[in-house]
């Protein structure tokens, strides 16, 4: 992991004695202490809880496009009599809803985004949380098909037991509609693999935007495949498509917006998601103009400009990233913003003692707060919690 074990230094390779020696902000190993209050349903899925529930279904990358453009294709068919076209207001309208089970510095980058079906961002900024902000959307969830994504697959598969106990737990679900939850068979990886856009090659020339036809590569398992999938309408969607004769067809706009984050040396996946500009019709499931642009989905934290590179042009296992000076947690910040901060690890003083005078860097709305002193300031209750949460 790119992000641990990283010893802190100034540019002038003097370490700071008000540091530590080691990042062990995404370590597996240290579990934070529960605030008092806080509800013991963020307890881990233990040996017990994975013997009576079962993961979610699997979805292929293919079955996984084709149901949510067939759930964007029924919920703007509900919501065209209606003055708002955004997918917050059809939270209650669209059949389906999105998970991103990934923390917040994965999301900021690159996420999921389907016309009228929205997506929650759960912003987690360690795994270990991740139940609690699960029964914290519990309204929005109710009744809905549920599709949950993470990396390569491995968070779902624990995220979708506890999401089963929770429906499981009267005191908790209250009474609500079940809702139907599938994840998505090897990622977001698996995905970009069959429907990213790799980057320009090194000569600057576009990669060709083809596919080979072939059997679906994620069905293999004959007992994964007799799982009840939702229904995908495939034959009034999806890529109706003729094979021409030299076996290829043209790959069908992707519904990943941005970057994949990834814990390697390469910090972003290669194969990269669709411009947000570029619109996807939910009756057709193709790029209605034309262009595969990418879109870069991230900000800047201080002046709010586009930006999805943490570490601003530099090779990643520099490790050249700016963090919040109280967490650690990667921040984005554009390179015209990075000088005017002080980032964990960066030294108070110059080399000649004299103070850098520069504000210090957060990870909260603007870098001016630790999103956890906010949390701790508050009790960690249930108002600030749901601030934190996404829904796009």
């Amino acid at each position: 992991n790119p992000t641990e074990g990283t010893t802190a230094s100034c540019e002038h390779g003097a370490k700071c004695s008000n540091s530590p020696q080691n990042d062990t902000s995404e370590s597996t190993t240290q579990r934070p202490q529960s605030p008092a209050g806080t509800n013991t349903h963020t307890a881990q899925v233990t040996p017990a809880i994975e013997k009576q529930y079962q993961p979610a279904p699997h979805l292929s990358s293919q079955e996984w496009h084709e149901s949510l453009l067939a759930h964007a294709s029924a919920s703007r068919s509900q919501s065209d009599n209606t003055t708002h076209h955004n997918n917050t207001s059809n939270i209650n309208t669209s059949n389906a809803i999105l998970i991103d089970a990934r923390n917040i510095y994965e999301s900021n980058i690159g996420h999921f985004q389907i016309p009228n079906v929205p997506t929650i961002l759960t912003n987690t900024r360690k795994y270990s949380t991740l139940p609690q902000t699960l029964e914290d959307s519990i309204p929005h969830l109710a009744g809905k098909d549920v599709y949950m994504y993470c990396t390569g697959g491995v968070r779902c598969e624990r995220a979708s037991v506890h999401l089963q106990k929770l429906m499981g737990d009267a005191s908790v679900w209250k009474g609500r509609e079940t809702c139907r939850i599938y994840q998505l068979e090897g990622g977001i990886q698996r995905y970009l693999e069959r429907y990213g856009t790799a980057p320009p090659a090194a000569n600057g020339s576009e990669q060709p935007e083809e596919v080979v036809a072939e059997p679906e590569a994620d069905s293999q398992n004959d007992e994964k495949a007799s799982v009840t999938k939702p229904d995908t309408h495939a034959t009034e969607l999806a890529l109706n498509q003729t094979l021409p004769h030299n076996n290829t067809i043209s790959k069908p706009q992707c519904l990943f917006r941005g970057k994949n984050f990834v814990f390697d040396p390469r910090r972003t996946d290669p194969m990269l998601g669709m411009a947000n500009s570029t619109s996807v019709s939910a009756s057709a499931g193709t790029n209605t103009n034309n262009t595969n642009q990418t879109h870069t989905v991230g900000s800047c934290i201080l002046c709010q400009t586009p930006h999805d590179d943490y570490d601003n042009g530099c090779a990643p296992v520099l490790d050249n990233v700016a963090r919040c000076v109280k967490c650690r947690i990667l921040v984005l910040v554009c390179p015209q913003c990075r000088p005017t901060v002080r980032s964990w690890g960066e030294c108070e003083n110059n080399a000649d003692g004299t103070s850098t005078l520069q504000p210090d860097l957060f990870c909260g709305e603007n870098g001016r707060a630790c999103v956890d002193d906010v949390l701790a300031a508050t009790g960690n209750d249930l108002a600030t919690r749901l601030s934190s949460i996404q829904i796009i």
